[in-house]
């Protein structure tokens, strides 16, 4: 299973725990890809983690627009390193 993680540059935790969950192929897009909620696509992902830490409203807002237009599941991962 593949997913895909958005908006973090720190992944080792989350992907620790999707791999405990059978997600063998982690698809990364960092904080420093070019628009925070712009380029979203399924990128053949079952599942999107994505960390409104950094983000605007309105950013948070788009991001939450796609994944519903993608109708895949999201997880909003709040990161706990400073």
């Amino acid at each position: 299973m593949t997913a895909l993680i958005r908006g973090m540059d720190y992944i080792v935790d989350v992907a620790s725990v999707l791999k405990k969950f059978g997600f063998d192929e982690i698809i990364h897009w960092s904080n420093s890809s070019n628009s925070m909620a712009g380029g979203l696509h399924r990128e053949n992902s079952e599942i999107i983690v994505f960390c409104p830490d950094n983000m605007d409203e309105e950013d948070i807002k788009n991001m939450q627009h796609n994944i519903k237009q993608l109708g895949l599941p999201a997880i909003r991962w709040r990161s706990i390193r400073h």
